[in-house]
């Protein structure tokens, strides 16, 4: 399902793992945020679900290779009753404030989606443009 998600905007899929789900921090992929967060002039980006918003500050720590959603990520995580195994698009919307529009796919979904295949087609980061 997620594999067939399509946007005009930027964006990228996760296969949440455990320590997406109950850690404080969910990593972004690299090209994605040297390709398009750079340029953001805050370091706050507003995560949409539903009719709800997540403030979480996006930390480049580009010196380490790594880019991180944290101080907020945790509260998303939890109010969208994210699983180890769910697949998350994270989609770069404009506006006043920079967003990403967080489309979910539960587990349970995905699996009885494949007739019980595993997640095994996934890999933990796929990014599209």
């Amino acid at each position: 399902m997620a594999g067939a998600f399509k946007s005009e905007n930027p964006f990228f899929v996760v296969v949440l793992q455990p320590s997406y789900v109950h850690g404080n921090k969910l990593s972004v992929p690299m090209n994605f945020a040297r390709k398009y967060l750079t340029m953001m002039h805050k370091k706050v980006l507003h995560l949409l679900s539903g009719e709800n918003s997540w403030p979480v500050i996006y930390d480049p720590r580009f010196e380490w290779s790594y880019v991180f959603l944290c101080n907020g990520w945790h509260r998303f995580a939890v109010d969208n009753n994210l699983e180890v195994g769910d697949v998350c698009v994270f989609e770069l919307t404009g506006g006043i404030e920079t967003s990403m529009k967080v489309t979910i796919y539960k587990k349970q979904a995905i699996e009885d989606e494949n007739l019980g295949s595993s997640l095994g087609k996934w890999y933990p980061f796929q990014y599209y443009i």
